[in-house]
Order: structure tokens, then sequence, then C-alpha cells
């Protein structure tokens, strides 16, 4: 899949769109979750696409995970780059 890792730069134009931009970033999410390729116990996520994007994961869960949080600072930080930066998604 195209946009499943890495850069955001090869779907750059495709994300004005905001469905896609929410697919690209639900799959972009699901993969780093799925670092480990081993089962895990989910966190409940909070995801909100509009005309912002709001994201937030339990910070206990984060914790606990510290890759996965470290993962998820670089993917934050790649929607931030493209011009569509991830605010904390309320409770």
């Amino acid at each position: 899949m195209l946009s499943c890792r890495g850069g955001l730069d090869k779907v750059q134009s495709a994300l004005h769109d905001p469905q896609t931009r929410a697919q690209v970033l639900a799959l972009r999410l699901a993969v780093l979750l799925h670092h480990a390729r081993r089962p895990i116990d989910a966190p409940r996520i909070r995801l909100a696409v509009g005309k912002s994007i709001g994201f937030g994961l339990p910070k206990r869960w984060l914790a606990a995970h510290p890759l996965t949080a470290h993962l998820l600072g670089k993917e934050l930080a790649e929607w931030s780059g493209a011009g569509y930066p991830i605010r904390p998604a309320g409770a």
C-alpha cells in the first residue's frame, strides 16, 4: 500500500480531500499500532478528522508502550510537516 509507512510526500496531493486524509491516517495508525506483529491490548483511541485532526491515546497506555509512543511522535511530526498538524482529542 502506497501510504501505509514512510513519508507523506507521495500522497500529499490526495490529502486535500478530508475523507482520503482520514483513510490514510487510519491506515497509518493501524500499521503503527501493529508494529510488533503480535496481539496487544488495544487502547481506546480518540480520532476526529474534519478541518483539523484530533487524536488521543490514554497516557497510561502510552507509558506502558514506549516504542509505540516514540513511533507515534514521529507520525505526528510527519503529519505536521505535511501541513496537517494533529491536535490532542478530548477524552
